[in-house]
């Protein structure tokens, strides 16, 4: 304990003590250093050119004594010698009996520039004085025995290299070579960097490589050659980078090598040369990413990175992504058979009950027929909610951009609740200035604001609600305001999110899917516009929907009367559509198959299509790809197709659009929508005549 604490403190003196004659030294070594390089600098600029191969003499052939004036050197001597002084290596040579014979001033600056070292010193004492001044770092051992070990080896024939770390933190090189004389000459390097950046490259945690224009290594860290050669195998000098990819195939490093291994080599060589990165499984189960870098002298330096982690995450989230698409098909498949379900019963039951309540009943049985026929609309009203929001989330919404008139539709989308707003004491004002004729698609603006104004008289309990609507700079602005309680400042962000309702709890006063406002988001973005919300300064809501639109000038007259053919199998549904259809002037024909549509078509070609999509004899799709098909051998103009079917999930209406048709209406059907494509045909045929 004590001598470790005697060999500190003598450390400590000695590293003083060499600052200290550093420190002194620095004025009169920059004062040397100026003359003689100036000097240097004259003679080598006269000389150097045509001395150059005497310089280049082997040392031990021409020995060389210091070059002062009274040495009486030759010229070609001095040239030499001045040249050593340039170098930035300490250089030096040791005569046989192991004593100092000349020296450049870099070597005595390596050695802190004592005085005692100076050209006659001996070599074991010169290592005496840098271990006592504490030049040299013995790395803790005894310093005699430091010393006996560094001059063991300079006695063989051969002298190794060694590594000595200076006081000041550097390593130092030292390179000797044995004269014929028996002395040996010193080269003493700088080479903290580089051991610096070797001792980085070893503690990465990926693989290293660097390999020069010829692709042989000549630079690798434990972690590459582990990974491709083997723990503790050592790499020969001037191995060829394709060479460990051939031993790693031997080994079985690359299982998706296995049987194609030259192929295999050449694309992973391809793709280096073009600096492309290449990511394998090696047989260990793990993954590297080999990137590749290309030097200036046309070497590479190549990092070969451990993505194990990364790619299993990638590979968990590529089974996530499947396992969500097939819950997405599950999904699709199980709305679409709801929808049918639901649909073809709901079709006869809100159908039968519209045309009883236009018959004579008296007032008991209109209030029973009239729930019955709220509740249907109740349940249709979710189910529609679910299927569109479905749809909207698909991206399935379809546009028919038309001509229309903004204020008569505002107007008869008001006048749907006028009579409730006023049962629940409510004012229902609409402020709509005359506006010239809008372009853009009308069924599913008539959408939106049905679900607004919906909300608004649905959630208001005292006061009205208000509607303002304005054309302004080719854009169609109309906003929705009520008195009602507003949507509480937590969920006013996500107000448009699917399933957001603006209560909280199952004792809300309202009942609803939460899917309105969502999907009024999906459908105004859908037609290019925005819809916002912001609080009313007095209490209340409103809504603000802006959408592009443009003028087009009014559609000609019907000059004769709309032809439309039905093809419906279902009796109850034939008559529904029958009632449904009998207020338009319009020439209706029904059948019952498919191959009876089919005869009519050709026979007398209607304006307008209504097709059923599940007939006995033939599938309404494969029906309309055959009609299509005539059109193109004929050179005919497309007909009006739209199909009448209790499958309303968005798979479904792709599909049928696919096989041609134009439109998908919903069972059960209402007046509304048949008159949307009665106005449709109609003006198609004012166009054509």
């Amino acid at each position: 304990m004590l001598h470790d604490k005697g060999l500190s403190a003598e450390r400590e003196r000695r590293a003083r003590l060499a600052s200290e004659r550093m420190a002194a030294k620095r004025e009169r070594e920059l004062t040397e250093k100026i003359a003689r390089l100036e000097e240097t600098s004259r003679r080598l600029n006269r000389e150097i050119a045509e001395k150059r191969q005497d310089a280049r003499r082997p040392i031990e052939a021409a020995p060389l004594p210091p070059p002062t004036p009274q040495g009486g050197a030759a010229p070609d001597q001095m040239i030499l010698w001045a040249a050593v002084q340039t170098l930035a290596n300490g250089f030096a040579i040791w005569g046989a009996d192991d004593h100092l014979v000349i020296a450049n001033d870099a070597y005595f600056r390596f050695l802190g520039e004592i005085d005692e070292i100076r050209p006659g010193i001996s070599y074991r004492r010169m290592l005496e004085i840098l271990v006592e001044e504490g030049v040299a770092d013995t790395g803790g051992d005894d310093p005699a025995s430091w010393v006996s070990r560094m001059v063991s080896t300079i006695r063989g024939d051969s002298v190794p290299d060694r590594l000595v770390r200076h006081w000041d933190g550097r390593f130092l090189r030292v390179t000797s070579q044995r004269l014929s004389t028996g002395g040996f000459v010193t080269l003493v390097m700088d080479q903290s960097d580089m051991i610096r950046l070797s001792t980085a490259i070893e503690s990465l945690p990926d693989g290293f490589v660097m390999t020069d224009a010829a692709d042989r290594v000549v630079l690798s860290n434990a972690e590459f050659r582990s990974a491709y050669v083997g723990a503790g195998v050592a790499l020969p000098t001037g191995t060829q980078f394709a060479d460990i990819l051939r031993r790693g195939l031997a080994r079985g490093l690359f299982p998706a090598a296995k049987d194609r291994e030259e192929d295999w080599l050449d694309q992973w060589l391809d793709r280096r040369a073009d600096a492309e990165p290449v990511e394998e499984r090696l047989a260990n189960g793990r993954w590297i990413r080999a990137l590749d870098v290309e030097l200036p002298d046309g070497g590479h330096v190549g990092f070969h990175l451990d993505i194990t982690d990364a790619k299993t995450q990638q590979l968990e989230l590529e089974r996530l992504a499947e396992a969500a698409e097939a819950a997405a098909r599950a999904k699709a498949a199980f709305l679409s058979n709801m929808s049918h379900e639901i649909r073809t019963p709901m079709n006869g039951l809100v159908g039968m009950a519209d045309m009883l309540l236009e018959t004579n009943l008296d007032s008991d049985q209109k209030e029973m027929l009239g729930t019955l026929r709220s509740s249907a609309g109740g349940l249709m009203s979710l189910l529609d909610d679910v299927l569109e929001f479905s749809r909207a989330e698909a991206g399935q919404i379809d546009l028919a951009i038309a001509p229309f008139d903004a204020a008569a539709l505002l107007r008869d989308v008001a006048e749907v609740f006028r009579a409730e707003a006023a049962q629940r004491g409510l004012a229902l004002d609409i402020y709509c200035p005359p506006l010239p004729e809008c372009v853009g698609d009308a069924r599913r603006l008539r959408q939106v604001l049905a679900i607004l104004l919906g909300n608004a008289v649905k959630f208001t309990d005292s006061g009205g609600v208000t509607v303002r609507c304005a054309v302004d700079g080719g854009d169609l602005r109309i906003a929705v305001q009520d008195t009602g309680p507003g949507i509480p400042d937590h969920r006013a962000a996500t107000i448009f999110e699917g399933f957001v309702q603006g209560e909280d709890g199952a004792d809300r006063s309202h009942d609803g899917s939460g899917l309105g406002l969502a999907i009024c988001r999906k459908l105004v973005e859908r037609m290019d516009g925005s819809i916002v919300y912001r609080p009313r300064d007095c209490g209340g809501s409103i809504f603000e929907v802006t959408l592009p639109v443009s003028s087009e000038a009014d559609a000609a007259p019907v000059p004769r009367m709309l032809r439309i053919l039905a093809a419906e199998d279902n009796a109850t549904n034939r008559l529904v559509l029958k009632k449904l259809l009998e207020p338009f002037e319009a020439e209706i024909t029904m059948v019952e198959r498919a191959e009876d549509c089919l005869a009519q078509i050709r026979s007398q070609r209607p304006d307008l299509l209504l097709t059923d999509i599940s007939m006995p004899d033939m599938d309404g799709c494969e029906m309309t790809r055959r009609i299509r098909a005539q059109e193109r051998d004929a050179g005919a103009s497309p007909l009006r197709i739209v199909a009448m079917t209790a499958h309303a999930h968005p798979t479904d209406t792709q599909r049928m659009h696919d096989a041609g048709i134009d439109r998908v209406l919903t069972k059960p059907l209402s007046r509304a929508v048949l008159a949307e494509e009665v106005e449709a045909a109609t003006a198609g045929l004012a166009e054509t005549t």
